[in-house]
């Protein structure tokens, strides 16, 4: 750290860490907040996540974070609420295997003060996804019910 170089577009780069995976992290997360031509702009800039300013020009800011905060190769960083932005106290480190169920269209239900996807829950209690989701859309279900209610397993067979 300390020395400077010039970068691709002819800036000063200051910290020589451009080849740090973490340095790929933090350009793409800047990419879809703030460059209305990434295809991803409208799920994060366009719907107004910004980076904070304290990550948003420092890269050296970002990873002392990031390293103090458990990243380590094949993590993701994730937000925590999906409607606010880019900032220390709204991210952390997930397997990238666990990214898929955290996005905006996976439907996620509280009940008896847990919170879950429907793929989990119906694991959870034993059911399938396709039932649950069945009695969580049905108005003849309440959602006690539709968490309560056992599996009719002879109706299941015919």
């Amino acid at each position: 750290m300390g020395y400077s170089e010039k970068g691709k577009q002819g800036f000063q780069v200051k910290h020589g860490l451009c080849s740090h995976p973490l340095y790929g992290c933090w350009k793409r997360i800047k990419t879809r907040c703030y460059n209305p031509n990434c295809a991803d702009f409208q799920d994060y800039g366009g719907r107004g996540i910004t980076v904070c300013e304290e990550w948003k020009d420092d890269f050296s800011a970002f990873m002392e974070w990031a390293l103090s905060h458990g990243w380590e190769e094949g993590l993701s960083i994730e937000r925590i609420d999906f409607n606010e932005g880019y900032t220390p106290n709204n991210c952390k480190w997930i397997p990238l295997s666990e990214q898929p169920k955290n996005r905006r269209t996976v439907r996620q239900i509280t009940y008896n003060g847990e919170t879950h996807s429907i793929s989990e829950w119906a694991k959870i209690i034993g059911v399938s996804r396709r039932t649950l989701t069945a009695r969580l859309d049905s108005e003849n279900f309440t959602l006690e019910e539709a968490f309560e209610t056992p599996v009719n397993k002879n109706l299941a067979r015919r």
